[in-house]
């Protein structure tokens, strides 16, 4: 099922790293949308600091590189998590959703801060991929076409009612079918992989550096760039994480 639908400023959540730094730079640099960036503070997260830090960097980058980038790209609205405004609707349909699907607390939070905010059209930054996130999505969301050359993905209407309903209405999935190496490669031709170089990934950084046994850095060292990892959080992977894995095999 296909939809029409265009928009003057997109809002988007951006975490500083890859894949919503892709979309952020894709927009702005060429589809010529202005950008609203939107960031979620917890304090519980430890890569807070070092997220924040890489956003202000790529700002700065492509304010270099496009001087018109200023009137595209707003200034990024902050929250934080505790002060988000309480929603029993979307509260009580992640507690059911999450004793069946590993779905992580972020998702409530954005969907309040979505219906806080009036945002019916967020953009979320998902790759393609095959992790249980992946697997749960993909099959709820339709195809949609934008009347300026570009399509995203969004939760079908046909499941209005239920759950995943009432969380993901909000969003829209525009990178759900591209790869990490796909983003690489497109950067490439379109000339903004050295601010993509900038983007920070890593969930429980070490000395302000990536750990190399998080998700996310476990991701980027499959989708072949273990050159963004430090030679000491890479052998920190293959003596924690590869070891582990054929532990595991040999049960």
């Amino acid at each position: 099922m296909e939809k029409q639908k265009k928009e003057n400023v997109v809002d988007l959540f951006w975490t500083g790293g890859w894949d919503s730094t892709y979309r952020l730079l894709d927009l702005i640099l060429v589809h010529n949308k202005k950008v609203q960036p939107h960031y979620l503070i917890d304090p519980n997260r430890r890569s807070t600091r070092l997220e924040l830090k890489a956003m202000r960097k790529i700002r700065e980058e492509l304010l270099k590189k496009d001087a018109r980038s200023h009137e595209f790209l707003f200034p990024v609205k902050y929250a934080e998590v505790n002060s988000l405004k309480e929603n029993n609707a979307i509260t009580s349909a992640y507690e059911r959703l999450v004793r069946n699907v590993p779905l992580g607390i972020q998702y409530e939070w954005m969907a309040r801060y979505c219906n806080e905010n009036g945002i019916e059209e967020m953009e979320l930054s998902i790759e393609q991929g095959d992790s249980k996130f992946n697997k749960f999505i993909e099959p709820l969301v339709s195809k949609i076409n934008w009347d300026w050359s570009s399509f995203s993905y969004r939760v079908d209407d046909i499941h209005e009612g239920e759950d995943e309903y009432e969380i993901f209405k909000y969003f829209n999935f525009p990178v759900l079918h591209l790869s990490r190496s796909e983003m690489t490669e497109l950067s490439k031709e379109k000339g903004f992989f050295s601010l993509l170089e900038q983007t920070w990934f890593c969930h429980n950084p070490i000395n302000n550096k990536p750990c190399g046994v998080c998700d996310p850095c476990i991701t980027t060292i499959k989708e072949k760039q273990k050159w963004r990892i430090p030679l000491k959080s890479r052998i920190r992977y293959y003596l924690y994480v590869q070891t582990g894995l054929r532990k595991l095999r040999k049960k």
